[in-house]
C-alpha cells in the first residue's frame, strides 16, 4: 500500500543475481535512504521498521540470524549489519568484466551510455573513474568520429567527448530529419506528375510540346485515310 502518496519500494532479493548481491543492495538502499527523506521518515525506531518491512521478508528472515544490529531504534546498526552480510558477495573482478563488456547500443545515445557505464563503474574500485570511462567509450562507443578525435588529441577529455557526441547526435537527427522531408517532397511530385498520353496520329507522346506531330498532314499506310 502506498505511503503519503509514495509507491512503496520492490522487495530486495538476495537470490535474484547472486553474482551481484553486494552491488544491487547498495544501489537498493541508496533508493530506500531516498524514499526515506521523501516519506518524511526521521524517527529511527520508524525507519528501521520500515527497512525491514520494505526490504522483504527474505531479508527479514537474513536479518534476525545477524549479530550487532543493536536495538529497535538503532537504524544505523540494521543498515550496517545487512551490508556487512552482502559485502562478502561482492567480487571486484566480476563487476570490472562486466563494466568491460558494455558496448554502446544502436539506440542508445552517448548520455545513456555514458549514465550505464558510471552506474557499472562504481563497484569496481577504479582509481581515475573518468578515464576508465572514456577509454571504454573510446572503444566500444558507436562514433568513429569521437574514436578519431580520442587518438590524435591525447589531452581531449570526457566532458568535451560528450559535449562533441551530443552536437553530433543532433546534428544527424535534424539531418535525418531534412532527408525524410525531400523524399516526401520528390515522392509528392512524382505522383502529381501528370501521365504522359500517346497520339493517336503518330503513336508518340502526347503533347508534342515544341514540335508538330510527325504525322500530320500524313496519309495512314494501313487504310490510306489523310
Amino acid at each position: 500500500m502506498a505511503m503519503n502518496g509514495l509507491q512503496p519500494m520492490p522487495l530486495f532479493e538476495p537470490k535474484a543475481d547472486p553474482t551481484n548481491t553486494s552491488a544491487r543492495w547498495t544501489q537498493w538502499i541508496e533508493r530506500f535512504n531516498t524514499y526515506l527523506v521523501a516519506s518524511n521518515g526521521k524517527d529511527t525506531a520508524r525507519k528501521r521498521a520500515l527497512l525491514l518491512y520494505q526490504a522483504g521478508p527474505e531479508v527479514h528472515e537474513i536479518f534476525k540470524t545477524l549479530p550487532d544490529t543493536g536495538d529497535e531504534k538503532n537504524y544505523e546498526a540494521a543498515v550496517n549489519a545487512l551490508t556487512a552480510y552482502f559485502e562478502p558477495e561482492k567480487n571486484r573482478i566480476y563487476q570490472t568484466y562486466m563494466f568491460r563488456q558494455a558496448s554502446q547500443q544502436d539506440n542508445e545515445t552517448i548520455d545513456e551510455f555514458h549514465t550505464r557505464l558510471r552506474r557499472l563503474a562504481k563497484h569496481c574500485e577504479f582509481v581515475d573513474v573518468e578515464f576508465e570511462i572514456k577509454m571504454q567509450i573510446v572503444c566500444n562507443g558507436t562514433s568513429s568520429r569521437l574514436r578519431k578525435k580520442a587518438l590524435k588529441e591525447s589531452n581531449y577529455s570526457l566532458k568535451d567527448m560528450l559535449i562533441d557526441g551530443r552536437k553530433s547526435e543532433t546534428c544527424s537527427a535534424q539531418a535525418s530529419g531534412m532527408e525524410e522531408k525531400f523524399k516526401d517532397v520528390q515522392l509528392n511530385q512524382v505522383e502529381r506528375k501528370p501521365a504522359q498520353s500517346k497520339c493517336y496520329n503518330c503513336g508518340f507522346a502526347y503533347p508534342h510540346l515544341d514540335r508538330p506531330c510527325p504525322a500530320e498532314n500524313s496519309t495512314c499506310n494501313s487504310c490510306g485515310i489523310l
